[in-house]
């Protein structure tokens, strides 16, 4: 388990090295566009930052943490983007995600017994402009080591949880006949579905969508949404 220390640079003041070898130091500069990661005499800046946060977790359990860093874009909506820094023999980024209006967060999943990457899917953010709510499903991607990739076949309880909230919102909306209600839920329904098939309830998933996309389009939305899943 490392230290880490985050520290808020400000002009004129003098960076905070001086930790072991052992420790991390983290310091975020004075207009937080750009962070330093200082770890065994090692440095590593990531710039064109927004207001970053920094998670500690561990994707792959070797008893090294990984560093999450993530970004917000403001804009209607807002976006995120998370870049995963591994310190194991040495500092170096793994991968840099796009998450769409998904803020990023890590989640432990019994299923594998460690800890998820959940982010979200920006090819959706399009269904999300305009509106006072956003949505995207949750995509679960783990570290092995050398790259980051999706796990979601092997995920369950995270989309049916997140689902039953989804659910709970969509019928707590004023449901009307016609396209208008589908347009205007578009992305609910979206993350609903896809959430659905990611925990392999693919037959849920297509009742669920020709109960509640009512557009002429649904044959075109539906293969849009397969089409991006690689179905």
């Amino acid at each position: 388990m490392h230290k880490f220390f985050i520290c808020l640079l400000f002009v004129m003041i003098p960076e905070l090295w001086g930790q072991t070898s052992d420790d991390v130091t983290i310091i975020v500069n004075g207009d937080s566009t750009s962070i330093t990661i200082n770890y065994n005499d090692e440095k590593l800046t990531i710039g064109n930052l927004t207001a970053p946060k920094v998670i500690e977790a561990e994707l792959n359990n070797d008893e090294t943490e990984e560093l999450i860093i993530v970004s917000k874009y403001e804009g209607n909506p807002a976006t995120y983007r998370v870049y995963a820094v591994s310190l194991r023999g040495g500092i170096s980024i793994v991968d840099s995600i796009d998450s769409g209006v998904r803020e990023p967060h890590v989640y432990y999943s019994e299923e594998i017994e460690g800890s998820l990457l959940v982010t979200g899917y920006p090819e959706l953010d399009s269904l999300n402009a305009g509106k006072n709510e956003y949505y995207s499903p949750a995509n679960c991607l783990v570290y092995d080591g050398e790259k980051i990739y999706s796990i979601n076949e092997d995920v369950y309880t995270l989309f049916n949880e997140e689902n039953e909230e989804l659910l709970k919102e969509l019928d707590n909306k004023e449901i009307r006949s016609g396209c208008e209600f589908t347009r205007e839920n578009s992305a609910l329904i979206a993350s609903i579905y896809i959430n659905f098939v990611n925990a392999g309830e693919v037959s849920m998933a297509g009742a669920f969508l020709k109960n509640y996309y009512i557009c002429t389009d649904y044959i075109e939305f539906k293969a849009y949404l397969t089409n991006l899943l690689g179905l």
